[in-house]
């Protein structure tokens, strides 16, 4: 099982494949003790790795912790 520390942020890309066409969600996950400097830093990372891979195949979601969506938890389970 995998755990993430409530003062750090991360950034986390899930890739899947919609008509042989590689799609991403980027979530930039942000701990309730994390510093301002770090969700600002996850949240530039993420608007930069969408920049780069391509904004029709990218989609960027923020996660707080303890609100975090179905899907996110699904893959750390």
């Amino acid at each position: 099982s995998s755990q993430l520390f409530s003062g750090e942020s991360y950034v986390m890309m899930y890739t899947y494949i919609v008509k042989n066409t590689p799609m991403n969600i980027i979530y930039f996950w942000q701990g309730r003790d994390s510093s301002v400097n770090e969700k600002g830093t996850s949240a530039y990372l993420t608007a930069e790795q969408a920049k780069e891979l391509g904004a029709e195949s990218s989609t960027q979601v923020r996660l707080v912790q303890h609100k975090e969506t179905e899907h996110f938890l699904t893959i750390f389970r």
